[in-house]
């Protein structure tokens, strides 16, 4: 393996494939350059590498992902503008774990995520800000990823807010939801899992004349409670609940909702 590498104050422009790629390295840092127009990711983590800081980079117009981590295990991402990308703004999968994802911001996304999780664990999303995600989540826990904490995050104009599928045992903390065209939150097959004192606000369905979406949508997920939550000004239901048990709410507000609680196919809920 590769160590001690650093990458520094470098433009790249319109590479063919990632602008920068990184192979089973420890102790990278990657900061202050500029990547654009890459042919794949702006920067790409793959074959188990440990240690990376990558700070303050900006990624524009990736084709891929902004930043991607394969298999990544003990990185901070931090400060970063990641903007215009074709597919995850960052993306974590493959078994990495123990990353610190913070004060990023990410606009643009035009297929996939803001942030994505999949199959992460023992991580952290912190004070980020995801702005006009078309197709998909602000950010998403998905294909097993569990004990990860996503805290005070700002997402506006995303298709999904808060978005747990397949994932246990995570927590969702101080986030606020603004603008969503369907769901802010979204739970399936989720397990365990607590949110607290999130705010969500302006949920519109684009597809439905303002009827069909709902502020927090959950299916075949039980055992999860939700606390001291704020829920505005939603189009359709304030709260969908389809084949779940042992789900506890706990200090809602609701103001304005077009519907209240909708439970199908659910015991032990409360």
């Amino acid at each position: 393996n590769l160590s001690t590498i650093t990458i520094t104050g470098n433009l790249v422009r319109g590479t063919y494939y990632s602008a920068v790629l990184v192979g089973s390295s420890n102790d990278t840092t990657i900061q202050n350059n500029v990547l654009t127009s890459p042919g794949q990711s702006g920067i790409y983590f793959y074959g188990l590498s440990r240690t990376a800081m990558v700070d303050n980079n900006t990624i524009h117009n990736a084709t891929y992902s902004g930043i991607d981590l394969n298999g990544m295990r003990d990185a901070v991402i931090r400060n970063n503008t990641i903007t215009n990308i074709s597919i995850n703004g960052i993306y974590g999968y493959s078994g990495t774990t123990n990353l610190l994802i913070e004060s990023n911001f990410v606009a643009n996304v035009s297929n996939y995520n803001g942030i994505e999780f999949a199959g992460v664990s023992n991580s952290t999303a912190r004070n980020n800000t995801v702005v006009r995600v078309v197709d998909s989540s602000g950010i998403l826990l998905t294909a097993g990823a569990e004990n990860n904490t996503i805290v005070n995050n700002r997402l506006t104009a995303v298709r999904f807010g808060l978005d747990n599928e397949n994932a246990s045992r995570n927590q969702w903390t101080d986030n606020l939801v603004i603008n969503t065209t369907d769901n802010a939150v979204f739970f399936t097959h989720s397990f365990n899992v607590t949110m607290r004192n999130n705010t969500l606000l302006n949920t519109f369905d684009q597809n439905s004349g303002g009827y069909g979406a709902g502020a927090v949508y959950m299916v075949n997920s039980s055992s999860n409670e939700f606390q001291d939550m704020r829920i505005i000004d939603v189009a359709g239901s304030v709260w969908e609940l389809h084949a779940g048990h042992n789900n506890v709410w706990k200090n809602v507000t609701i103001q304005n909702g077009r519907k209240g609680f909708v439970v199908q196919n659910g015991t032990g809920n409360s």
